[in-house]
């Protein structure tokens, strides 16, 4: 991953805006609900984030192709990382963390014996791929799809879309 310091600044303002939204939406509810928007606010809080810089390096491209190896210019950092092992469970879940990468293993399974917070999205889970792609992902019985994560990938449980559609009404 490449990281850019103004994109950095700027991911640091986000997360620090939504912690804020996050904080003043707890405040306005109470019981599970608020315990729930707090569960969610510690895990972003505890994420370290950076401005991401989308470039693909595939070794293929960058050899035959000039735009595939373009020149950086400006103050970079260049993230290397260990391949990956773990996919990362988040969001509104009992157990959030990381569990053993499984081959063949569906986003479904990976969120079995998950209990669900309150406010929960019951029918779907986002996955977030390494390269920042991410994909709205089926889990509940009536529209399951088998969608398998990658090695490295967060499967993010958010707010149900009905819980977000009575606030906007409010």
């Amino acid at each position: 991953m490449i990281g850019e310091e103004q994109a950095t600044v700027t991911a640091r303002q986000q997360q620090q805006e939504l912690l804020g939204r996050l904080a003043a939406l707890s405040a306005e509810e109470d019981g599970d609900a608020a315990a729930a928007i707090n569960t969610l606010r510690r895990q972003i809080q505890a994420v370290k984030v950076t401005g991401r810089q989308l470039v693909n390096l595939d070794p293929d491209v960058v050899r035959v192709s000039e735009r595939g190896n373009p020149p950086l210019q400006g103050h970079y950092t260049l993230w290397v990382g260990p391949q990956p092992t773990q996919v990362t469970l988040f969001g509104l879940i009992s157990q959030p963390g990381s569990q053993p990468f499984v081959p063949g293993r569906d986003v479904a399974s990976y969120l079995e014996g998950q209990r669900l917070l309150s406010g929960a999205d019951r029918s779907y889970a986002w996955v977030v791929y390494p390269d920042g792609r991410s994909q709205k992902a089926p889990v509940a019985y009536w529209n399951k799809r088998h969608i398998e994560p990658m090695p490295g990938s967060i499967i993010f449980v958010g707010f149900a879309d009905s819980l977000c559609a009575a606030r906007r009404r409010r």
